[in-house]
């Protein structure tokens, strides 16, 4: 069963990430990719602004958005410009496992648009995840993570990747 808990502004940005960060990572190390949807507004910056201090396995996570408001990404109410701000730009996460809603372009184009992004995005992830989990090497991964060996995170087949 869920359990609410409400905290005092000034702690909840640590108890939030404290709670973000392990869920990720155990992702990553579990299935060799995270799939992760952001929100908008102010409120949740902080949060990113502390995640983006974490050393998490940036590069296997694949960043989608649960809302946009019909601005540029530039625009001061975007967004994905926040989360840009606040967390994409300060961490490792390949432009090609971020997925943005277009909010510069006409409303039902952009839904539109996201519908076959999230549809073609999350058939990928969970390919990668299904590849991951299947393949002997990296079904090692939490054994290699208790040994303080390097994981090997899932690649994004649209992306290019420099070693």
């Amino acid at each position: 069963m869920a359990r609410l808990t409400v905290l005092p502004r000034e702690t909840w940005t640590d108890a939030a990430t404290d709670r973000i960060a392990p869920i990720i990572d155990t992702a990553v190390s579990l299935r060799g990719a995270a799939v992760i949807a952001l929100t908008g507004g102010h409120t949740i910056s902080p949060v990113y602004q502390r995640l983006a201090t974490r050393q998490l396995p940036w590069r296997a996570i694949h960043v989608f958005f649960g809302d946009e408001r019909p601005v540029p990404p530039h625009h001061p109410e975007s967004n994905f410009g926040m989360a840009a701000a606040a967390l994409l730009s300060r961490v490792s996460i390949p432009a090609c496992q971020i997925h943005r809603i277009v909010g510069e372009k006409p409303a039902i184009d952009a839904a539109r648009d996201y519908e076959r992004e999230l549809r073609a995005g999350v058939v990928e992830a969970a390919s990668l995840i299904r590849a991951a989990r299947d393949a002997p090497a990296t079904r090692r991964v939490a054994e290699q993570r208790t040994h303080g060996e390097p994981r090997r995170p899932v690649r994004h087949a649209r992306c290019r990747y420099r070693d």
